[in-house]
């Protein structure tokens, strides 16, 4: 069978990721460069987004998903940064087009337990689903004033947007960036010490990664995989996880894996055990880390202060 193109096979691992929660700079590369495409339709299903929600399937939000997908504030936050940004970039001679906010969830929870909506098997298969917010005009992850130049220019915008030996960035995080340009200055006016605002980003994130992994060894949730595993085997498909199908899937593209993943998750309710425990284990999370919940929470406060004080002045 023919291995599914190069640009697939990106977003397919970029929906891996997001399973695991692997990393704030990886949820990045899925919000503003791995933007999926729909699936092939099936003739007889056309389901529409609210219909796959996971909300309708009975799967709930978790606790930290609000302060994780955080991660570049507010809109408001958003465009404060991209004013200055713009109005940095002219004073120093050069073009910048603004990017676009993007309120959308840090988490697909609908394949971050397998997938558990027949119709979205079909539909879309493991894909994420994401609204189609016009971020394609910036081809390959760069700012189209940055596309319009060519040599000794481009390399002169990039100085200037994000100082010496740095590529033209999409994104406005800047964790861990420090080094003079636009980006650094529009990012810390608004951001204030970027480099303990990324540490928190970290702990968030990790809190992620550590609900995910530890609610998977949890005893109900073992047992719904044993079941999930079997019903797979029974049709013919050995899988430990759903993690392990979408790995197959992505190498194939094999419609039938999806449609099993979710014939047996709904069978054995395995997604639904998966979300309740991991919605018990974050709670605890929350309670035991309670000063860097406080100190995230406050740091978004303070951003927001000051892309209010940034719209008045």
């Amino acid at each position: 069978m023919q291995k599914p193109a190069r640009g697939k096979r990106r977003r397919i691992r970029a929906t891996k990721h997001l399973i695991a929660a692997c990393s704030a700079a990886m949820l990045f590369v899925v919000f503003y460069i791995n933007i999926a495409v729909g699936g092939p339709a099936s003739p007889d299903v056309s389901p529409t987004q609210s219909d796959l929600r996971p909300e309708a399937q009975g799967i709930r939000s978790l606790p930290l998903e609000p302060l994780a997908q955080m991660v570049i504030g507010s809109e408001s936050v958003h465009s404060a940064i991209q004013d200055r940004l713009s109005t940095c970039m002219e004073s120093k001679g050069f073009d910048y087009a603004t990017v676009p906010y993007f309120g959308i969830p840090a988490l697909d929870l609908g394949v971050r337990y397998g997938l558990f909506n027949s119709d979205r098997a079909v539909d879309t298969g493991y894909r994420e689903i994401r609204p189609d917010s016009g971020f394609r005009s910036f081809e390959g992850g760069m700012n189209p004033a940055y596309l319009q130049l060519s040599g000794d220019a481009q390399a002169a915008w990039q100085h200037a947007f994000s100082g010496p030996q740095k590529p033209p960035a999409l994104s406005d995080t800047g964790a861990g960036v420090s080094n003079g340009g636009c980006l650094d200055q529009a990012q810390s006016a608004i951001y204030g010490d970027r480099q303990s605002r990324a540490q928190l980003e970290g702990q968030i994130q990790s809190f992620m990664v550590e609900s995910y992994q530890s609610a998977k060894t949890d005893p109900r949730v073992q047992a719904a995989l044993d079941q999930w595993s079997s019903c797979m085997g029974s049709k013919g498909l050995s899988f430990t996880e759903p993690r392990d199908a979408m790995d197959a899937w992505a190498r194939s593209e094999t419609r039938s894996i999806p449609a099993t993943d979710a014939q047996c998750n709904i069978q054995t309710g395995l997604a639904k055990v998966w979300n309740s425990v991991e919605i018990e284990v974050q709670s605890d999370l929350i309670a035991n880390n309670r000063s860097v919940i406080d100190a995230w929470t406050a740091q978004l406060d303070r951003e927001e202060e000051a892309a209010a004080d940034a719209s008045v002045s």
